[in-house]
């Protein structure tokens, strides 16, 4: 029988906030009093680009990572990233790597998903373990968004304009400072996560090996396969652009 090894992350998302809407989408309606099913906005058409942070080597040896485990200072890393995020990804170990993921595509938009390392600061896209903590050595940060504005600017003209960009990473969405800056530098609203995000590995039965990996889970309760079951705590949409008086 497999066991299952927990985890990243070590703080509960509150994922309130969606449940408050999925009661939303009834409401009383008529004369009558009776219940009517609000009109669900359509989902813009166009692609998903998934890009997972490459830069974060694995362990020397699966020995060693299952010793990690058990010992309670496991991190994921690339290859977890990757089995996360299915067939069809791109990896970015920097900002220009990232950039040029969403340079590249030639149809319009409808999603960008980062798979990765984060914190309140920003995305880790390369770095390193130091015992129970990754540091990173290349980030997408504010100064970052700053610097790369203009390319920003030209790659937003290639998303749909109800896209949204998903960021599957711990804290990103803590404070809200940093998600804030990115959905005005890409003029398109950000989901995160305000808290962790969690992955397990299955072992085999003989406890030697890593059976599965890429199950993930934001309440460390209900682990699947993949980040669409995500339930992301946060999501913040660019501000107006400051009108000119006349």
């Amino acid at each position: 029988m497999d066991e299952r090894v927990l985890t990243y992350g070590d703080r509960a998302v509150d994922d309130t906030a969606d449940a408050v809407l999925d009661d939303r989408a009834l409401e009383l309606g008529g004369p009558g009093g009776g219940r009517k099913k609000r009109p669900t906005k359509k989902k813009p058409s166009g692609v998903v680009v998934v890009i997972v942070a490459g830069g974060f080597p694995g362990y020397a040896s699966e020995k060693d990572e299952i010793a990690d485990m058990g010992a309670n200072r496991w991190l994921p890393h690339t290859e977890d990233f990757k089995e996360t995020a299915g067939p069809g990804f791109w990896e970015a170990t920097n900002v220009s790597y990232f950039l040029g993921a969403i340079n590249k595509q030639t149809k319009t938009i409808a999603r960008v998903v980062f798979i990765g390392h984060g914190s309140p600061t920003g995305l880790g896209l390369s770095g390193k373990r130091d015992g129970s903590v990754t540091r990173f050595t290349e980030k997408l940060d504010a100064d970052a968004l700053d610097e790369n504005q203009d390319t920003i600017r030209q790659l937003a003209a290639k998303l749909h304009p109800d896209a949204t960009i998903d960021l599957v990473c711990c804290d990103v969405g803590l404070g809200q400072s940093f998600i804030k800056r990115m959905a005005n530098s890409f003029g398109r609203c950000v989901r995160a996560f305000q808290g962790a995000v969690y992955w397990e590995h299955p072992l085999n039965e003989t406890k030697t090996a890593i059976a599965n990996r890429g199950r993930t889970s934001s309440d460390n309760r209900s682990f699947k396969k993949g980040y669409a079951h995500l339930a992301y705590s946060v999501t913040v949409c660019p501000e107006p652009s400051p009108q000119l008086a006349p």
